[in-house]
């Protein structure tokens, strides 16, 4: 019987049958409920928080019967939607819904608890025990805080004796690390005190032979010292001598450009103290100079080695000055060679040469063969008149003698173009060129040149391939003078391409400078003669038999011209190969 007050008496009504068998009425019991309720929802041994909780559902709401604190009289509560309070979990709609479960949850006052949920099938109500979770957890709590202060004392104590073992163990060790530290030169003397019998004491056994044996290398490495120290001594000294008996001027400098080193010759040619120059910067107190021009900054040609990592040379026909003290200019050979470490720069070498005698020499030299070369031209001049005048008439001439004319024709022209050439390298020596510079059109020389390479090619049998820009160019330059240039490259690839093999020209452009390139694969050069291939008058040793009318003036030319134009030559050649000659020239 289940009224608004909840659950309040149960009935149960039976039939009566006699001993035939035949229904003779009904026997009905009630008892109330209540006196069970106390004894079911009595749960004291819980805790104080502990309850039992009954509930049922009527008409869709969820109806708490009974709990542990309802007054005797008191209605029953309405929990709300049963659907909905299962959706939020509460354990007593769940169990009405027939779920089991234990775990966390909130109860129908919303309070924290612990609580246990089961269904009655019999009766299709739910069964929810439930207590506080602080009541649940003060017996853990109690137990974590009795383990914290057993913890702590645990700590303090191993700490205490850890202190102590420490000490018994680590003494002597300290002991014995303060004897190694006194060990060194006069002091090899090692006090024995550890007498335990265990691994200290055999410790301090091989820290004792190890300072004896210590004492034994130290005496002789002294000794080793000494000897090697006597023997660099004389060694730097033989080297000393050595520096100092060359006539060459040699500096030494750091990879920052700071000298280092000075011999007597440098300070001598360049008339200061070498106490001044040890220390300074290479540009401040060692200027060079091309004409009347200085080389500034990254130009310079022992900062120019330092930063390429490269060997710089000027030979005799470069003209290159070096300032003395008084301000006078001394022509000098240089050679600059950086100081490499598996390719990291750690400073570099120059070595300078006074060669004034030998361009004072190169002067009266020049000098002779422009006075010669003027002299010469005017018979010469007369010779070839005359020769005209008499291929001209109309004498009765025999094949014979018009043959030996022609030929005293070609001889008289090629005289007359070798004093051209001679005086034409003499002004440029003498510094009497000048490159003129205008604005030209870069595209439009190119194409002239590539026509000449053509023609020369196609008279030799070559084939020729050309690769130049195909749009206008403008550049400021002087165009005779790059046009010898290139022209003698062209001259020498077609001369020396017997074998009618391809010659090459190519041209590229940047922002900084333009590059022609003359590649032939003809005879080249052999290795012995590529240093001198630039030297006046010099011609490599294969071509001499094959041509006999070269001057061996063309390259030496081609470079006095492109240095004036502020540009350089360079050239790959291999003996039966072929050669690759590059000019490459600023843009102004």
């Amino acid at each position: 019987m289940i009224d608004e007050y909840g659950w309040q008496e149960h009935e149960i009504f039976s039939p009566v049958y006699n001993h035939e068998g035949s229904h003779i009425g009904i026997v009905g019991v009630r008892y109330d409920s209540r006196p069970l309720l106390d004894t079911l929802l009595s749960i004291a041994s819980v805790g104080e928080t502990g309850e039992i909780l009954l509930g049922a559902e009527k008409e869709g709401e969820l109806v708490l019967l009974h709990h542990r604190f309802q007054p005797a009289g008191s209605k029953t509560l309405k929990l709300g939607n049963l659907e909905e309070q299962a959706e939020y979990g509460l354990p007593l709609a769940l169990s009405v819904k027939g779920k089991e479960n234990l775990g966390k949850a909130a109860d129908y006052t919303g309070e924290r608890v612990y609580a246990a949920y089961r269904t009655l099938p019999s009766l299709g109500w739910g069964l929810v025990v439930k207590i506080t979770r602080e009541e649940a957890l003060e017996g853990t709590m109690r137990l974590a805080f009795f383990l914290t202060i057993i913890g702590i004392f645990i700590i303090i104590s191993s700490g205490i004796i850890a202190h102590i073992l420490a000490g018994r163990l680590t003494n002597p060790i300290v002991r014995l690390s303060k004897e190694m530290g006194k060990l060194g030169p006069g002091h090899w003397h090692f006090n024995r005190s550890a007498r335990t019998g265990d691994e200290v004491e055999l410790l301090e056994t091989v820290a004792s032979d190890m300072a004896t044996r210590l004492q034994d290398t130290y005496e002789r490495m002294e000794e080793i010292i000494v000897d090697r120290t006597q023997e660099l001594k004389k060694q730097y000294e033989t080297d000393r001598a050595i520096l100092e008996s060359i006539q060459h001027g040699i500096i030494t400098v750091g990879k920052t450009g700071v000298i280092i080193s000075v011999n007597t010759a440098a300070a001598k040619l360049l008339e200061k103290d070498i106490v001044f120059l040890i220390g300074e910067k290479i540009d401040d107190v060692v200027k060079f100079y091309k004409g009347n021009e200085q080389y500034r900054g990254d130009d310079n040609p022992i900062r120019k080695s330092l930063n390429s990592k490269s060997i710089i040379r000027f030979d005799s026909i470069a003209h290159l000055n070096i300032e003395k003290e008084d301000g006078e200019h001394l022509p000098v050979r240089l050679s600059v060679a950086p100081l490499l470490d598996n390719g990291d720069v750690h400073g570099a070498v120059a070595v300078f040469q006074d060669v004034a005698e030998e361009r004072r020499v190169d002067y009266m030299k020049s000098e002779f063969i422009t006075l010669a070369s003027h002299q010469l031209r005017t018979p010469l001049s007369t010779f070839q008149w005359y020769l005209e005048l008499l291929e001209g008439t109309k004498s009765n001439f025999s094949e014979e003698q018009k043959e030996s004319i022609k030929e005293m024709r070609k001889s008289g022209k090629r005289m007359a173009n070798l004093i051209d050439t001679l005086l034409h390298a003499a002004q440029l020596e003498g510094g009497s060129i000048e490159p003129k510079i205008k604005k030209i059109d870069f595209t439009e020389l190119l194409e002239d040149i590539a026509g000449e390479l053509q023609s020369f090619a196609k008279d030799a049998g070559c084939p020729c391939k050309i690769d130049i820009p195909d749009r206008k160019i403008e550049l400021q330059t002087d165009p005779i003078l790059l046009h010898v240039i290139v022209q003698n490259f062209i001259s020498n690839a077609v001369k020396y391409s017997p074998n009618k093999t391809p010659i090459s020209m190519q041209a590229k452009v940047s922002d900084a400078e333009i590059e022609i390139t003359i590649k032939d694969l003809g005879l080249g050069i052999p290795e012995a003669d590529q240093p001198r291939i630039f030297e006046r008058l010099f011609r490599a040793s294969n071509v001499k038999e094959m041509d006999t009318t070269g001057n061996g003036l063309g390259l030496f030319i081609s470079k006095l011209i492109a240095e004036d134009m502020g540009g350089e030559i360079s050239f790959k050649s291999k003996e039966g190969k072929g050669s690759e000659f590059v000019l490459r020239l600023p843009i102004n």
